[in-house]
């Protein structure tokens, strides 16, 4: 990297550092979710049913501001057909994702989730960007972190897994469609609309579950209102926002490498609020996994460091 560049990256650090908060806020709040809907799955709640009330609920929150704000919705035809896209991937992941849920541990679909950097560099990758040998050293560290945190004994279902690594797949595709299409475009208009055409195929995917099984609308008990209530407003709203917000700012690549954190932080709910215990083998993994989120800025610093150095241009080739 040039020095010119560099500079330029150390003027933009305050995006960066916006972009790393933005993404760690989302990571907490996604992180939370999978023991809180398993709390309403051990209810034996319908799994589909809490998935549609949530979406359609947050879709409320959010047009609801556009009452006070309609310059929110404001979006031109470009933006909202690659929405509509990107909502489309998300619904499914979703759908995906709360039926992987009745098959697997939390801590197994959570360890299945850290695939999803692996995907987004991937998927960079096929467009022409090029993978630093720093990230794919994160990207192995923290894949053996997970690895050692979760472990791989007890029988797995075969169907879970197969569902989650669909829904890692779709979920990194949803986040490399935002930076590809989406770019500039503000990150409450993406939330506002990708989640509407979400909730929209949620919700006839719901209905159609009703004709098939010919049964009305269950009566949802407080405990089920309490899990939709949280992964609407938290796990939906915050979360999203603060996801799209992270991606606009510093790439969907960096954002997913960040990723593993969240994985971390579901195994200690699961271990706080479902009774699960970390071993010494997985106490390992989570400290590769901090590891790997750490490296970033160190070898950012390092570079930044070595190019503005007087040496540099010394250990610079002759240019022709």
């Amino acid at each position: 990297m040039r020095l010119e560049q560099l500079q330029t990256r150390l003027r933009n650090s305050p995006k960066y550092v916006r972009g790393a908060a933005c993404i760690l806020t989302a990571v907490f709040c996604l992180s939370t979710a999978p023991t809180v809907i398993r709390f309403g799955l051990n209810a034996e709640l319908d799994p589909i049913m809490l998935l549609s009330v949530r979406s359609w609920l947050a879709v409320g929150l959010l047009w609801g501001g556009v009452v006070w704000r309609p310059s929110i919705a404001k979006i031109d035809r470009h933006g909202l057909i690659h929405c509509a896209i990107a909502g489309a991937y998300n619904g499914v992941s979703l759908l995906l994702f709360y039926t992987a849920l009745t098959f697997l541990d939390v801590s197994i679909a959570t360890m299945l989730i850290s695939v999803y950097p692996l995907f987004v560099l991937i998927f960079l990758a096929l467009r022409g960007e090029s993978l630093t040998r720093p990230n794919l050293l994160r990207l192995v560290i923290a894949l053996t972190g997970v690895y050692l945190l979760v472990g791989p004994g007890g029988e797995v279902s075969s169907i879970g897994i197969s569902l989650m690594i669909v829904t890692t797949m779709i979920f990194a595709l949803n986040a490399n469609w935002i930076q590809w299409q989406l770019h500039g475009y503000p990150p409450l208009t993406i939330t506002l609309y990708s989640l509407t055409v979400a909730a929209l195929i949620v919700g006839c995917v719901y209905a159609l579950q009703l004709v098939i099984q010919a049964r009305g609308l269950p009566t949802i008990p407080p405990l089920g209102w309490g899990v939709i209530l949280y992964t609407a407003i938290i796990a939906t709203v915050i979360a999203r926002l603060s996801l799209f917000t992270g991606i606009q700012l510093m790439g969907s690549g960096q954002a997913a490498l960040l990723a593993p954190i969240e994985t971390l932080l579901a195994i200690v709910w699961a271990a706080m609020f479902l009774g699960e215990r970390l071993s010494r083998i997985q106490g390992i993994g989570a400290v590769l996994i901090i590891s790997s989120a750490l490296l970033l800025p160190l070898w950012e610093k390092r570079t930044l460091l070595l190019a503005s150095s007087p040496l540099n241009r010394y250990l610079q080739p002759p240019k022709k």
